[in-house]
């Protein structure tokens, strides 16, 4: 079913309105009146008159018809308002097939920003290992130490351990940068700017409340349907970046 063209359907009534007296009307008719009268309402300004009795069996029915002139008469103005304020409303939405656009070209550099935040994290990791047994390293040497150790010595010890912190400290950026594209997707998921099954919230209220473990909500697939990013992933990523911030 096409659906109908409502800027032409709200022309359309205003151009049948257009030269009618002016409302509000109301409808008087008892039971048992033998006339039926359309005025303006508080006023005795006759809009419509019929007279009752000649075929009984329409009587009921030129009533209602009579009532429902005057009910769209009164309202009809305001049901065009309404319409035409919808429809200001709906030209500032993006239309579906642009978000679903959007979503698709997202998707390869969401797949090489994890595969990126992955490497980091293991680049950093690798890292860390590696400062922790030179410290191993570093201690044992002291403790064999016969008698003080002189400046010259601290100095130089100073200084590698300053390098070595600075070039991880490098890698926790990096690490962080890799991990900040996953980060906006959280934070759209938590402002309700996905679509499909990563939308948060749904419905003219938005009162309806997504259930779905995010571990199940898939954002990137691989050949063969091969999972590989999860809006969990998403989570943890943003939830890993507060924690070094935070700690930072």
């Amino acid at each position: 079913m096409t659906a109908p063209d409502y800027t032409d359907l709200c022309a359309q009534a205003e151009a049948a309105m257009e030269g009618t007296t002016r409302g509000p009307w109301e409808c008087i008719h008892e039971v048992g009146d033998e006339v039926i009268q359309v005025y303006v309402k508080n006023t005795f300004r006759p809009v419509h008159e019929h007279n009752l009795g000649y075929r009984d069996d329409t009587d009921a029915e030129i009533v209602a018809n009579a009532r429902f002139i005057t009910w769209a008469r009164n309202n009809v103005p305001a049901l065009i308002a309404a319409i035409r304020e919808l429809e200001a409303r709906v030209e500032g939405w993006i239309a579906p097939d642009i978000v679903d656009k959007l979503l698709d070209d997202a998707q390869p550099i969401m797949a090489e920003a994890y595969c990126g935040a992955e490497a980091a994290r293991e680049a950093a990791e690798a890292k860390l290992a590696e400062v922790e047994k030179e410290r191993d390293a570093l201690r044992f040497a002291i403790e064999q130490l016969q008698g003080p150790l002189t400046v010259a010595t601290l100095v130089a010890r100073a200084e590698a351990a300053e390098a070595r912190a600075e070039a991880l400290a490098a890698q926790v950026e990096a690490m962080r940068g890799a991990l900040e594209p996953l980060k906006l997707i959280a934070d759209a998921y938590d402002a309700n700017e996905l679509d499909d099954e990563a939308r948060k919230h749904w419905g003219r209220k938005n009162e309806h409340t997504n259930s779905t473990d995010p571990a199940e909500i898939e954002l990137y697939q691989g050949r063969g349907g091969k999972r590989l990013l999860t809006l969990q992933d998403a989570l943890n990523a943003r939830a890993a970046l507060t924690m070094e911030t935070y700690n930072g």
